[in-house]
């Protein structure tokens, strides 16, 4: 499947859009192989830091920004409010 991904970032890099929207971690990764000539903004990454996508979520550095599946500092804040529901 990855090359599958790689194949398909090439060829949408071929037709140089303006930017590329993609959605989940394989695509991303298909994308990040080319070269960083096109803006890249990504959804539903489950940790874009720790895939190597951008340095930080704060400051993404690069070509591709975009917006985490999860964000980890809201899971305790759930937890909180389940406990409060479900005493």
């Amino acid at each position: 499947m990855p090359d599958v991904a790689r194949r398909i970032a090439a060829e949408l890099t071929a037709l140089t859009p303006d930017i590329i929207l993609a959605s989940g971690t394989l695509a991303v990764a298909g994308l990040q192989q080319l070269p960083p000539s096109i803006p890249v903004v990504f959804t539903v990454v489950t940790d874009p830091v720790a895939a190597g996508f951008v340095d930080s979520i704060a400051h993404p550095g690069g070509n591709m920004t975009g917006f985490m599946q999860s964000e980890y500092s809201l899971h305790s804040k759930l937890l909180e409010l389940l406990k409060e529901l479900v005493p």
